[in-house]
């Protein structure tokens, strides 16, 4: 049973796009961009969790990886000020716990941060 990386991709912007909106109205196409890719890689590692090829920890490691690049990436795209990154942070962090929350193969990728 494999993600559909374009729902869940919907899935994130839903969540993210209002908070985004007040501090970065134009972000948009920078979001979907972004989640497009978070969405992908979760996708791999739910179905590479669910084959065996890696356990837990690894996911956590690599969805760290992963939501820190999209942090980064949507920052260097909106514009760097503090309250954009905090913005961001928050953005990201929404759209991961409307990933995890849609149930399915992506609930197989846990709460964030790993406990």
């Amino acid at each position: 049973m494999g993600i559909d990386i374009n729902t869940l991709t919907e899935q994130m912007l839903s969540a993210a796009l209002p908070i985004l909106k007040g501090e970065a109205p134009g972000a948009e196409p920078f979001a979907r961009d972004e989640f497009t890719k978070l969405a992908g890689m979760m996708a791999r590692t739910a179905a590479e969790l669910e084959a065996g090829q890696i356990n837990r920890e690894d996911v956590s490691v690599l969805l760290n990886v992963q939501k820190q690049e999209t942090v980064a990436a949507l920052i260097a795209r909106i514009g760097v000020t503090a309250p954009t990154a905090l913005t961001v942070g928050s953005a990201v962090n929404a759209a991961y716990y409307a990933a995890i929350g849609a149930g399915g193969p992506a609930a197989l990728i846990g709460p964030w941060p790993p406990r």
